[in-house]
């Protein structure tokens, strides 16, 4: 009798296991993987947690750092949407700029490292008002370098997506970012940049990016 009591205790145990342990989730999309997007040179594209919000009265500079692989920059992507509460357009264009990156070991990759100097090369624009509105979702957006700039491997460098048109919080851009665990997806920073103010690091986010190189094979094969 004792004998069938523990093997009954030992079957309901194990029911109970297999109906309280949650479903294992699929896997995140990891820094390894780059069949996505051929001609990957670095990306972060985990998880949207929150945002950074772009305009003039708050943050217009939003910046990730990342690894150069001895390719040149032909093409970076980030995910973005418009802000738009009230009726209108935001105005001007989004860029983004290629920075190097601080000096090291004065500074440190992936913990305190923000944009140096002036940018290296710069994308061509993408209207504001084309972005999708908050309401509708966030979407990888493309933006190009008409002078592709080589990114020297193993060297790091910084992508700033930048927004400098005078508004408010109910006409802006959003940048998603990843704050999942601290900003471990990615082994570099994020940094921000008020108007005219200095570039401050952190290290708790990782902004959502892809930074690529194209040729023309890769160019007609790559999602969009």
């Amino acid at each position: 009798m004792c004998t069938q009591k523990i093997i009954l205790v030992s079957v309901f145990s194990l029911l109970i296991l297999c109906v309280c342990r949650p479903p294992a989730s699929a896997p995140p999309l990891s820094k390894s993987s780059t069949s996505l997007y051929p001609g990957t040179i670095d990306h972060c594209a985990v998880n949207r947690t929150s945002y950074i919000t772009l305009h003039t009265v708050a943050n217009w500079k939003c910046a990730q750092s990342f690894t150069g692989d001895g390719r040149t920059l032909t093409k970076c992507k980030f995910y973005l949407c418009k802000y738009l509460a009230e009726r209108g357009v935001v105005p001007d264009n989004v860029v983004v700029k290629l920075y190097a990156h601080s000096a090291e070991p004065a500074t440190t990759f992936g913990t305190d490292g923000v944009p140096l100097g002036d940018a290296l090369a710069t994308s061509n624009g993408v209207a504001a008002q084309s972005l999708p509105n908050y309401d509708t979702g966030y979407q990888w957006i493309d933006f190009t370098f008409p002078s592709p700039q080589t990114v020297n491997k193993g060297s790091h460098y910084f992508l700033s997506v930048e927004y400098s048109k005078k508004g408010d919080h109910t006409h802006s851009v959003r940048v998603g970012i990843d704050t999942l665990f601290g900003g471990t997806a990615h082994n570099g920073n994020g940094a921000d940049s008020l108007t005219r103010n200095p570039w401050v690091p952190h290290s708790q986010y990782d902004v959502l990016f892809w930074a690529i190189h194209e040729d023309s094979s890769s160019s007609s094969s790559s999602s969009k």
